[in-house]
């Protein structure tokens, strides 16, 4: 095991200890990306045409919205499978903000019809087959979405407005205190996003496991949660624009080597299996 003096073997590992975990460092080598789709009217009859994207905050809200509240919507045809949609399911007090969020991506004249009006909740739909492939691909779907690799060469800017997406979707924000908390089915989800932040500068946090079970009269799947609290909280509040309140310095991680990389105390140790 890495800590922060030189690699230790696990069984000596006591509690107070420091162990050390790396900090990827974001950079800014992509700076947009290019969907391939049709242009609207009838087949044959209009060219595919190619759009460049830039890769910003509001691009990086769509995309954190839609690890959080997406899916895609599908049409059988010619053989083959492929999604024609992406659809974001919210609350109705939601809709009109995720829409201007999904417009400032996709552009002020983007149709976002909506479904499923006998209730409080609203189905946005984008109908874009190039959009739809290129989500899924780059993001994933169902138990399969992901954070990309190629995130982390973005820049700051497209990172933070993923996040921010992610947690407005799925996200809870403690009124009155800098806690915030997300719960995710996919572990991947929460690892990435804790590891995400703590490359924005903001610090680090915890995540939680609940095994699946019966909960509230209801089959549960089991599910990581994602804990912000502390400075990283407060940091993370501040990069957003929300409120924030005084915080005491961590106790249990700290910064290290010019915040390439993250000293983690140990609490406990035990003998396990």
């Amino acid at each position: 095991v890495w800590t922060a003096r030189c690699w230790r073997a696990a069984r000596d590992i006591c509690a107070g200890d420091w162990l050390r975990h790396p900090v990827r460092k974001i950079t800014h080598t992509i700076g947009a990306f290019s969907i391939t789709q049709r242009k609207p009217g009838r087949p044959g009859q209009h060219p595919i045409q190619t759009r460049t994207l830039p890769l910003d905050r509001a691009w990086g809200y769509f995309g954190g919205l839609y690890l959080a509240e997406g899916s895609l919507g599908y049409k059988a045809g010619g053989g083959r499978h492929l999604p024609t949609s992406v659809q974001f399911s919210c609350d109705q007090s939601e809709a009109d903000v995720f829409s201007l969020r999904i417009r400032a991506a996709l552009g002020s004249l983007t149709k976002i019809s909506v479904q499923r009006n006998t209730s409080r909740t609203r189905v946005l739909v984008v109908n874009n087959a190039g959009l739809a492939r290129w989500v899924r691909e780059t993001f994933g779907s169902k138990d399969e979405k992901r954070v990309p690799d190629w995130v982390w060469q973005a820049g700051p800017a497209f990172c933070l407005g993923l996040v921010e997406g992610y947690l407005d979707g799925d996200g809870h924000y403690v009124p009155g205190k800098n806690e915030i908390s997300a719960v995710s089915v996919r572990v991947q989800l929460p690892v990435q996003f804790r590891d995400l932040v703590a490359s924005l500068g903001c610090g680090w946090s915890s995540i939680t496991y609940r095994q699946a079970g019966v909960y509230y009269e209801r089959n549960c799947r089991a599910q990581w949660g994602w804990q912000l609290a502390g400075i990283t909280a407060k940091r993370l509040r501040d990069l957003l624009g929300k409120p924030s309140f005084p915080a005491a310095p961590p106790l249990h991680w700290q910064y290290a080597n010019a915040r390439r990389e993250i000293d983690l105390s140990v609490e406990q140790s035990a003998d396990t299996f």
